[in-house]
Protein backbone atom coordinates (compact mmCIF):
# COMPACT_ATOMS: atom_id res chain seq x y z
CA UNK A 1 0.00 0.00 0.00
CA UNK A 2 1.53 3.14 -1.17
CA UNK A 3 1.63 6.00 1.25
CA UNK A 4 0.72 9.43 -0.11
CA UNK A 5 2.78 12.12 1.23
CA UNK A 6 0.44 14.92 2.33
CA UNK A 7 2.08 18.23 1.70
CA UNK A 8 0.43 21.34 3.20
CA UNK A 9 0.61 24.44 1.17
CA UNK A 10 3.16 26.81 2.67
CA UNK A 11 2.34 30.42 3.58
CA UNK A 12 2.09 32.90 0.74
CA UNK A 13 5.24 34.72 0.15
CA UNK A 14 5.11 38.42 1.21
CA UNK A 15 5.95 41.06 -1.36
CA UNK A 16 9.63 41.56 -1.61
CA UNK A 17 10.96 44.62 0.19
CA UNK A 18 14.21 46.29 -0.44
CA UNK A 19 17.11 45.63 1.84
CA UNK A 20 16.75 47.27 5.21
CA UNK A 21 12.94 46.90 5.35
CA UNK A 22 12.14 50.44 4.00
CA UNK A 23 9.03 51.11 1.92
CA UNK A 24 9.64 52.39 -1.60
CA UNK A 25 9.82 56.23 -1.92
CA UNK A 26 6.75 57.92 -3.49
CA UNK A 27 7.00 58.87 -7.11
CA UNK A 28 8.44 62.28 -7.94
CA UNK A 29 5.21 63.41 -9.62
CA UNK A 30 3.17 62.75 -6.47
CA UNK A 31 5.50 64.93 -4.40
CA UNK A 32 5.20 67.79 -6.88
CA UNK A 33 1.41 67.57 -6.95
CA UNK A 34 1.23 67.65 -3.14
CA UNK A 35 3.53 70.68 -2.99
CA UNK A 36 1.47 72.44 -5.64
CA UNK A 37 -1.74 71.83 -3.69
CA UNK A 38 -0.18 73.21 -0.51
CA UNK A 39 1.02 76.34 -2.34
CA UNK A 40 -2.43 76.85 -3.92
CA UNK A 41 -4.05 76.57 -0.52
CA UNK A 42 -1.64 79.12 0.97
CA UNK A 43 -2.30 81.61 -1.85
CA UNK A 44 -6.04 81.17 -1.49
CA UNK A 45 -5.77 81.85 2.23
CA UNK A 46 -3.74 85.01 1.67
CA UNK A 47 -6.23 86.26 -0.92
CA UNK A 48 -9.13 85.69 1.46
CA UNK A 49 -7.30 87.57 4.22
CA UNK A 50 -6.63 90.51 1.89
CA UNK A 51 -10.37 90.72 1.18
CA UNK A 52 -11.57 90.28 4.75
CA UNK A 53 -9.06 92.41 6.70
CA UNK A 54 -10.19 95.82 5.32
CA UNK A 55 -13.76 94.94 6.21
CA UNK A 56 -12.71 94.21 9.80
CA UNK A 57 -11.04 97.61 10.29
CA UNK A 58 -13.01 100.18 12.28
CA UNK A 59 -14.66 102.83 10.06
CA UNK A 60 -12.71 106.08 9.62
CA UNK A 61 -14.02 109.13 11.42
CA UNK A 62 -15.54 112.12 9.65
CA UNK A 63 -13.23 114.39 7.65
CA UNK A 64 -12.11 117.58 9.45
CA UNK A 65 -14.20 120.66 8.73
CA UNK A 66 -12.65 123.11 6.25
CA UNK A 67 -11.61 126.67 6.91
CA UNK A 68 -14.30 129.00 5.51
CA UNK A 69 -12.99 132.07 3.69
CA UNK A 70 -14.81 135.21 2.51
CA UNK A 71 -12.92 137.80 0.47
CA UNK A 72 -14.03 141.22 -0.76
CA UNK A 73 -12.29 144.03 -2.63
CA UNK A 74 -12.65 147.65 -1.55
CA UNK A 75 -12.08 150.27 -4.26
CA UNK A 76 -9.65 153.16 -4.11
CA UNK A 77 -10.30 156.75 -5.14
CA UNK A 78 -9.07 156.25 -8.71
CA UNK A 79 -9.75 152.53 -9.35
CA UNK A 80 -13.20 151.01 -9.08
CA UNK A 81 -14.84 147.63 -9.65
CA UNK A 82 -16.49 146.64 -12.91
CA UNK A 83 -18.90 144.03 -11.51
CA UNK A 84 -18.77 144.23 -7.72
CA UNK A 85 -16.06 143.29 -5.31
CA UNK A 86 -17.07 139.87 -3.95
CA UNK A 87 -14.14 137.51 -4.51
CA UNK A 88 -14.99 134.54 -2.31
CA UNK A 89 -18.20 133.63 -0.49
CA UNK A 90 -17.91 130.95 2.21
CA UNK A 91 -15.23 129.18 0.18
CA UNK A 92 -14.03 125.94 1.82
CA UNK A 93 -10.24 125.75 2.14
CA UNK A 94 -8.45 122.55 3.17
CA UNK A 95 -4.73 121.88 3.63
CA UNK A 96 -2.76 121.13 0.48
CA UNK A 97 -2.70 122.49 -3.03
CA UNK A 98 -5.91 120.69 -4.01
CA UNK A 99 -7.79 122.38 -1.14
CA UNK A 100 -7.06 125.98 -2.19
CA UNK A 101 -9.77 128.45 -3.26
CA UNK A 102 -9.54 131.36 -5.69
CA UNK A 103 -11.65 134.24 -6.98
CA UNK A 104 -11.42 136.94 -9.63
CA UNK A 105 -12.88 140.42 -10.17
CA UNK A 106 -12.28 143.05 -12.84
CA UNK A 107 -11.01 146.50 -11.86
CA UNK A 108 -11.39 149.68 -13.88
CA UNK A 109 -9.29 152.84 -13.78
CA UNK A 110 -11.64 155.84 -13.54
CA UNK A 111 -9.06 158.61 -13.73
CA UNK A 112 -7.57 160.51 -16.62
CA UNK A 113 -4.02 159.94 -15.37
CA UNK A 114 -1.98 156.77 -14.91
CA UNK A 115 -1.84 155.40 -11.36
CA UNK A 116 0.31 153.09 -9.30
CA UNK A 117 -1.95 150.38 -7.82
CA UNK A 118 -1.35 148.07 -4.84
CA UNK A 119 -3.43 145.85 -2.54
CA UNK A 120 -3.50 145.54 1.25
CA UNK A 121 -5.57 143.28 3.50
CA UNK A 122 -7.59 145.29 6.01
CA UNK A 123 -9.60 142.35 7.38
CA UNK A 124 -9.73 141.41 11.06
CA UNK A 125 -7.11 139.11 12.56
CA UNK A 126 -8.05 135.45 12.83
CA UNK A 127 -5.04 133.88 14.51
CA UNK A 128 -4.13 132.11 11.27
CA UNK A 129 -2.10 134.95 9.78
CA UNK A 130 1.10 132.88 9.69
CA UNK A 131 -0.62 129.80 8.26
CA UNK A 132 -2.97 131.14 5.61
CA UNK A 133 -1.18 131.72 2.32
CA UNK A 134 -2.44 134.48 0.02
CA UNK A 135 -1.47 135.00 -3.61
CA UNK A 136 -2.59 138.23 -5.32
CA UNK A 137 -2.27 138.95 -9.04
CA UNK A 138 -3.02 142.24 -10.80
CA UNK A 139 -3.29 141.59 -14.52
CA UNK A 140 -0.38 139.31 -15.41
CA UNK A 141 1.73 140.36 -12.43
CA UNK A 142 1.88 138.49 -9.12
CA UNK A 143 2.10 141.38 -6.66
CA UNK A 144 2.03 139.31 -3.45
CA UNK A 145 2.59 135.67 -2.52
CA UNK A 146 3.07 134.83 1.14
CA UNK A 147 1.43 134.59 4.57
CA UNK A 148 -1.63 136.71 5.20
CA UNK A 149 0.03 138.48 8.14
CA UNK A 150 2.50 140.31 5.94
CA UNK A 151 -0.24 141.56 3.61
CA UNK A 152 -2.05 142.98 6.65
CA UNK A 153 1.12 144.73 7.78
CA UNK A 154 2.13 146.29 4.45
CA UNK A 155 0.70 146.65 0.93
CA UNK A 156 1.74 144.55 -2.02
CA UNK A 157 4.12 145.83 -4.65
CA UNK A 158 2.58 148.23 -7.15
CA UNK A 159 1.64 147.95 -10.82
CA UNK A 160 1.21 150.71 -13.39
CA UNK A 161 -2.41 151.15 -14.56
CA UNK A 162 -3.33 153.36 -17.50
CA UNK A 163 -6.51 155.50 -17.72
CA UNK A 164 -9.53 153.35 -18.58
CA UNK A 165 -7.57 150.11 -18.18
CA UNK A 166 -9.49 147.12 -16.76
CA UNK A 167 -6.97 144.80 -15.08
CA UNK A 168 -8.29 141.60 -13.45
CA UNK A 169 -7.51 141.02 -9.79
CA UNK A 170 -7.12 137.35 -8.85
CA UNK A 171 -6.71 136.04 -5.32
CA UNK A 172 -5.92 132.48 -4.21
CA UNK A 173 -5.88 131.33 -0.58
CA UNK A 174 -4.38 128.07 0.66
CA UNK A 175 -3.34 126.23 3.81
CA UNK A 176 -0.14 124.20 4.15
CA UNK A 177 -0.39 120.51 4.95
CA UNK A 178 -0.80 119.77 8.63
CA UNK A 179 -3.07 122.75 9.34
CA UNK A 180 -6.33 120.81 9.73
CA UNK A 181 -6.52 120.95 13.53
CA UNK A 182 -5.80 124.68 13.79
CA UNK A 183 -8.10 125.79 10.95
CA UNK A 184 -10.98 123.30 11.05
CA UNK A 185 -14.40 124.97 11.24
CA UNK A 186 -13.03 128.53 11.51
CA UNK A 187 -13.89 131.55 9.35
CA UNK A 188 -11.60 134.20 7.87
CA UNK A 189 -12.66 137.41 6.11
CA UNK A 190 -10.18 139.11 3.78
CA UNK A 191 -10.84 142.78 2.98
CA UNK A 192 -8.50 143.53 0.10
CA UNK A 193 -8.25 147.29 -0.10
CA UNK A 194 -6.97 148.93 -3.26
CA UNK A 195 -4.49 151.75 -2.78
CA UNK A 196 -3.64 153.97 -5.74
CA UNK A 197 -1.69 157.12 -6.35
CA UNK A 198 -1.41 159.20 -9.55
CA UNK A 199 1.81 158.94 -11.50
CA UNK A 200 3.51 162.33 -11.77
CA UNK A 201 4.38 163.37 -15.30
Amino acid sequence: MSTRSSSRPGPRHAAARPAGGRAPAPARGSVRRAAGLRASGLLAGLAAAAVLLPALRPPAGPAPLPLVVDAVVTRSGEVGLADGGQLLVEAPVRPGRAGAASGRVVLVSETAAPVQLAVRDGGAASGLEDRLRVRVSLGDDVVYDGPRGQLRAAPSRTVHVLPGERPPLTVAVALPKGSSAAAAGRRVVLDLQLTSSPVEA
